[in-house]
């Protein structure tokens, strides 16, 4: 089934996450497996970018019912507060951007164990629920 973003309940989202950046979401055609993906992008080629210049791009599977996209987005937007939030810890965003994402990958903490129970995946998680009250894709 085929989902499409709500506009006015997107933004209701950002706005519950206090979202400084923009969210541009795009649809994936990936894998069964993966149900979306947020990445912090550079907006520009400047060689130092302020914090202004990124925006979070956010990928829901193509395939997945409007219940499971709404889901996953408030997911991925939990990532994106988190990712805001660790921008501003260092107040060098393109430093922190790379600090945070060194962390956040499997094979560089081991002893953290299944991916699924990084603390950033578990909180989350939290906010899928979410979706019963605010659903950004119908």
């Amino acid at each position: 089934m085929a989902w499409i973003i709500d506009g006015p309940e997107l933004d209701q989202v950002i706005c519950i996450f206090d979202l400084k950046l923009p969210v541009r979401i795009q649809k994936h055609q990936g894998g069964s497996q993966l149900l979306g993906t947020h990445q912090l992008k550079a907006a520009t080629e400047a060689p130092t970018p302020v914090f202004s210049h990124y925006y979070h791009h956010i990928t829901v599977g193509a395939r997945l019912t409007p219940w499971r996209a709404s889901r996953t987005i408030w997911h991925e937007c939990a990532h994106a507060k988190q990712a805001e939030a660790e921008m501003s810890k260092s107040g060098q965003p393109f430093d922190s951007l790379r600090s945070a994402q060194a962390f956040w990958r499997m094979d560089e903490k081991p002893s953290l164990g299944r991916y699924v129970d990084y603390p950033h995946e578990v909180e989350a998680r939290r906010y899928e629920d979410y979706a019963e009250f605010i659903t950004p894709c119908v």
